[in-house]
């Protein structure tokens, strides 16, 4: 049997209407849709109490909220991300969209290739006919970057079937490889340019080892003080030589200097360098504190040795050479009359600079054969172990001095004290 009926409400209550109709479909006017999210806030993940003890400070911070306000336009614009306008969504899409470039490079080549491109973008280079007419306005930094991604043999022979009009399908990187394969001999044209970006540099550099050789053969060949403090070195070496074979020398070798210091009195307290200084000082006659500023250029040419100084000599020649040769191939293009002019005149101010400083070095290498030969050395004794012997002589002379110095200028003072 079916179930009886609700008891009737009391008079006092008003039953609710029923139920309408449901609403139609697209008749949003019925529906409560949910609120559509157009921003987005930056979220501070941490944890937070769900329950606030009575009298602690939360308790009485949720009743005064503080005193110092927020300022809210700065806090949106620092923390809500406002949703993307429909016209930067278009044009997301449409670049989404665009043909994607093709690459016939590998992966961590066409990166590279990448970076090196865009760095030469900026400096805003043709880089392809610079190197073709040895353009000498391309930088060092550039030349060594090309250096790096010359074409391999097998990227030459990938890019040689690739036809002009679908260049326009390749990556930029893949273009400015295409285009440099097209460049003949690039390799030796790179390396020519390298010469001319760094020739200013080396041939300074050169130039000053030269004058530094040829200022420090001068100075201890013809130092009076130096001469000074040696023979006092002699009569001290022959006192403590006297009654032996090495007695009653009329020279020593110069690497006996470096045995001053390390020579002891019996009693320890004493060496013999000390000795030499402290004999100095008694005399005072002369004045050795001038004799480090006077042999200035011998820590200078004692870091120089005639292979590395022929080393540069030679390479400046086989640079020169190199450039020369890429310059004559060059000539032979009708197009690039303008191009060789401009680098013959490079190539003659350089050939007088070389020929200055190979003769240069001719002096200089006769000079220090002379002052090595004045001191009783072998003629082919390299200049970096003749004048570290002397540089490291009068670095402890001159050490020894200034401590002497400050002791009895300490002395003179406590007694006028």
């Amino acid at each position: 049997p079916p179930p009886p009926p609700p008891p009737p409400l009391p008079s006092n209550i008003i039953a609710p209407p029923p139920p309408g109709p449901p609403p139609l479909m697209g008749d949003r006017s019925r529906v409560n849709s949910m609120p559509t999210i157009t921003t987005k806030k930056r979220q501070l993940h941490w944890d937070v109490q769900k329950r606030v003890r009575e009298g602690s400070f939360w308790d009485v911070l949720s009743r005064t909220d503080g005193s110092i306000s927020i300022n809210t336009e700065e806090f949106s614009e620092l923390f809500t991300q406002k949703p993307p306008s429909e016209a930067s969504q278009n044009i997301e899409k449409a670049v989404n969209q665009r043909p994607q470039k093709t690459t016939k490079l590998n992966l961590g080549r066409a990166r590279n290739v990448g970076i090196t491109l865009a760095k030469l973008t900026k400096k805003g280079y043709n880089v392809p006919e610079m190197i073709r007419t040895l353009d000498a306005k391309l930088d060092l930094e550039s030349v060594k970057m090309l250096k790096s991604i010359i074409p391999t043999e097998e990227e030459i022979k990938i890019f040689s079937t690739v036809q002009p009009e679908t260049l326009v399908e390749l990556s930029d990187a893949d273009v400015f490889v295409y285009e440099l394969c097209k460049v003949e001999r690039i390799e030796p044209r790179l390396q020519a340019l390298e010469f001319l970006a760094e020739f200013s540099e080396r041939h300074d550099l050169h130039q000053k080892q030269i004058l530094s050789l040829l200022k420090a053969s001068n100075q201890v060949k013809n130092n009076k003080l130096l001469h000074e403090l040696l023979a006092l070195v002699l009569k001290i070496g022959n006192l403590l030589n006297e009654g032996t074979a090495k007695g009653n020398a009329k020279a020593f070798k110069i690497q006996g200097l470096l045995k001053l210091k390390e020579t002891k009195a019996f009693d320890k307290n004493i060496s013999v360098l000390e000795f030499v200084v402290k004999t100095v000082l008694s005399q005072n006659q002369i004045d050795f504190s001038k004799l480090k500023n006077e042999l200035d250029c011998i820590e200078q040419a004692s870091k120089l040795a005639f292979c590395q100084i022929d080393g540069d000599s030679a390479s400046l020649q086989k640079g020169l050479v190199l450039v020369k040769e890429e310059a004559q191939i060059l000539a032979q293009d009708p197009k690039s009359k303008n191009s060789i002019l401009r680098l013959n005149s490079l190539i003659h101010d350089i050939e007088k600079k070389v020929a200055y400083v190979s003769s240069e070095l001719k002096v200089a290498k006769k000079i220090f054969v002379e002052a090595a030969e004045h001191f009783g050395e072998e003629k082919d004794t390299s200049p970096d172990a003749f004048f570290s012997i002397f540089h490291a002589f009068i670095s402890d002379f001159h050490t020894e001095l200034q401590i002497k110095d400050r002791r009895t200028a300490r002395k003179k003072h406590q007694r006028s004290e």
